[in-house]
Order: structure tokens, then sequence, then C-alpha cells
């Protein structure tokens, strides 16, 4: 959008000058003489113009690129990077609810039924 806005002011400022030029020098040469001197001029303007537009348009997708690599790897690393974090955490947590309070384990573990616990009683 912007690029096409500048050529298009590029191409007004243009036109404008021609104009000028035409208008004030009009009786006192041709125009086939004021085009003919003023071309060169306005063709090396627009080669000038259309580089560095398509410099800027390079680094401008180069730099949105860049951007969108860094903020994509950013936020991979980093969610990957808080998930590791928060099971660390629960483990750390885990491990040490099992090292302070062994009784606490033995009251989760599921009971024997009493079926089992009298056939392992009794000698066959």
């Amino acid at each position: 959008m912007i690029r096409e806005d500048t050529l298009f002011r590029h191409q007004g400022a243009t036109d404008g000058m021609k104009e000028v030029l035409h208008t004030n020098y009009d009786k006192f040469l041709m125009p086939s003489e004021i085009d003919a001197s003023l071309q060169p001029t306005l063709m090396r303007n627009k080669a000038h113009l259309d580089a560095q537009i398509k410099k800027y348009c390079r680094w401008w997708g180069i730099m949105t690129g860049l951007f969108l690599f860094l903020f994509i790897f950013g936020n991979i690393y980093f969610v990957q990077v808080e998930k590791i974090s928060r099971d660390i955490k629960e483990l750390k947590k885990d491990i040490i609810s099992l090292v302070t309070s062994p009784t606490e384990v033995k009251n989760q573990l599921p009971d024997i039924p009493s079926s089992l616990k009298s056939s392992n009683n009794k000698p066959e």
C-alpha cells in the first residue's frame, strides 16, 4: 500500500514539474526540447526510487520474518519451560510429602481384602 502511494506521489510530482517547466519555458523552448532535457533526469529518479522501494521491501520482509520466527520460537520455548517447571514442582511436592509422612502413604494404599488375608495366614 505504501509502495503504490509512493509511486503515485512520484508520478504526481513528475507531472507537476513537467507542467511547470512547460508553462514557464514554453515561449523560449519547444516542448520537445524541454522533454528531451527533462526525460533523462526523470528516468534516473524513477530508477532510484524503484531501487529504494525494492531495498526497503526486502528489509521489511526480513525484519517481519525474523520477528515472527523469534515470537514463535520464544512462545514454544517458554510454554515448554513453564510446563516442565510446573511438573517438577508437582514432583517435588509429592516427594516431600512421601518423605515427611510415611504413615499417610500406608493409609493411601488399598486395603487387602479379608479373604486374602486369611488364606495367606492359613497353612495348607
